[in-house]
């Protein structure tokens, strides 16, 4: 490569990310459609009878926004209930079950997936900050972009893309399970009648240390129910036919981790848990079930609870 055809690509690099970016959302957009659709059905045939009844009246609403978000909404008639996903949240799906798969081939190239995953914190961790300020989002690059723009750990992850069409159906259960779970997810608050808390904790209230202190018990608060909709999505899995493998789906444990991180200081001020704890709750009813595990499979379940119990006490968690 000529050095004037390299500095052309370096001058191109934006233009091309953010052309390949917003291509990749409005795909991504359409297949979200298409999975909530066959996630829809198959809760219509085989769903327990609250979860059919919740879903009949869900309106779904696949938002083609950068910020990978999923959230529900019900009016406090509790008519009109709403679920959405954002394309992007699918699209960091498939970027995470991409990694997985060239790690599964590739273990010298584990540290490039941890750096990915650092990646993925600080910038999501930054758009939250952009969002506070009405800047918009920047945008989140697929992992062979990212890999692109260091050396290292990350050598030669550029040259395995495109991934061939054999390899890229391998990622399509995992992502489809991830979303079958957030759905679920999601569909749990609604049943469950969970409210969102807003600004009302604050009438009445004048100091700083008042207003701090009802913040820091309303996020105690949805942090349960966070807790709930992950165990009620689960059982609802469970009662489905999911297997043990499908419900612990890595890449959606490591898009949980990156928009939780590993502090639980910081979690006192964030409405969702920690993701090792929340898949370490989701584990342990997934062995108190009577699904089949295979042991090797459960060993490794009882691993990562002792993990959790380890990282927590290393972090000093209350």
């Amino acid at each position: 490569m000529t050095r004037i055809t390299l500095a052309l690509l370096i001058a191109l690099y934006p233009l091309l990310a953010q052309a390949s970016s917003k291509e990749d959302l409005e795909s991504s957009k359409t297949k979200l459609n298409q999975y909530i659709r066959l996630i829809r059905a198959n809760i219509e045939k085989h769903g327990t009878q609250i979860a059919k009844s919740t879903d009949w009246n869900v309106n779904f609403i696949a938002d083609q926004s950068i910020i990978p978000y999923a959230e529900s909404t019900n009016n406090s008639e509790g008519t009109n209930p709403k679920i959405r996903i954002s394309s992007q949240f699918r699209l960091l799906l498939v970027y995470l079950g991409e990694m997985q798969l060239i790690i599964s081939k590739k273990r010298n190239l584990m540290k490039c997936n941890e750096e990915y995953g650092n990646y993925l914190f600080e910038r999501m961790a930054l758009n939250a900050k952009r969002a506070a300020t009405s800047l918009p989002p920047l945008d989140i690059s697929a992992p062979e972009v990212f890999a692109a723009k260091i050396d290292g750990v990350c050598a030669g992850i550029s040259k395995m893309f495109p991934l061939p069409e054999s390899e890229e159906e391998k990622i399509t259960p995992l992502t489809y399970n991830a979303l079958y779970f957030v759905y679920l997810h999601e569909l749990g608050h609604i049943a469950l009648k969970h409210k969102a808390i807003g600004d009302e904790i604050f009438y009445g209230l004048t100091t700083e240390n008042e207003k701090m202190e009802a913040f820091l018990k309303a996020n105690v608060r949805t942090q349960h129910q966070e807790y709930a909709a992950d165990a009620w999505a689960t059982r609802e899995l469970i009662h489905e036919g999911a297997t043990a493998e499908q419900l612990v789906n890595i890449p959606l444990f490591e898009l949980l981790l990156a928009s939780s991180g590993l502090d639980c200081q910081f979690e006192k001020a964030n409405s969702h848990p920690m993701a090792t704890d929340r898949y370490a709750a989701i584990i342990r009813i997934i062995l108190s079930s009577n699904i089949s595990i295979r042991p090797e499979l459960a060993g490794a379940y009882h691993e990562f609870i002792n993990f959790n119990k380890r990282l927590e006490n290393s972090l000093s968690c209350p």
